[in-house]
């Protein structure tokens, strides 16, 4: 870590770049990353544990997470006080979320997937529901289309099933390719 420029180097000891992290963020909590003091937790939200890994996707202001069979917004825009604003059933144990949009994608072990509406965090509403063959891992959303990594265990292989999302209330399974 370079004081004067505040840039952290990876394999260098003159970084260049300014290190630039996008995408999901997998976290139990906040975490200040300081690089002149030790790491330390700045806030907790206080959701229940799970046996399952929680997954989180954050969006500007707003933490989701699938815990357990439960889906929960967190209002993270003070760090050190974050604030459950709603917490919901999903169908079955979620594993790692997506969130385009409004629309928050939740895949769960038992097979499928769960759209939730939250245009308003506070109030989530379960919009449809897809199924699938086997355990569900992660999702990827593009445009109308959902990727959800599964796992077919009556055949063993991991799979990607293509869903069609262009209408949430009713997603449809498309092609399935192994992988």
């Amino acid at each position: 870590y370079n004081k004067t420029t505040g840039r952290l180097g990876i394999g260098t000891t003159q970084p260049t770049d300014t290190l630039t992290v996008n995408g999901s963020s997998r976290f139990k909590k906040s975490v200040n990353v300081d690089p002149s003091k030790n790491a330390s937790s700045i806030g907790r939200a206080g959701l229940p544990s799970s046996i399952f890994f929680p997954s989180v996707e954050y969006d500007g202001q707003y933490a989701y997470v699938g815990h357990g069979q439960q889906f929960s917004a967190v209002d993270i825009s003070n760090e050190e006080n974050p604030q459950v604003l709603s917490t919901t059933s999903v169908t079955d144990y979620s594993t790692i979320i997506d969130v385009a949009g409004d629309l928050a994608y939740v895949p769960h072990f038992g097979g499928g997937m769960d759209i939730i509406d939250v245009s308003n965090p506070a109030d989530p509403k379960s919009l449809g529901t897809v199924n699938t063959a086997g355990a569900s891992k992660d999702v990827e959303v593009l445009g109308d289309k959902a990727l959800l990594l599964s796992r077919d265990y009556s055949n063993d292989p991991d799979n990607i099933v293509v869903v069609d999302v262009s209408d949430p209330r009713n997603p449809t399974r498309g092609a399935t390719w192994d992988i």
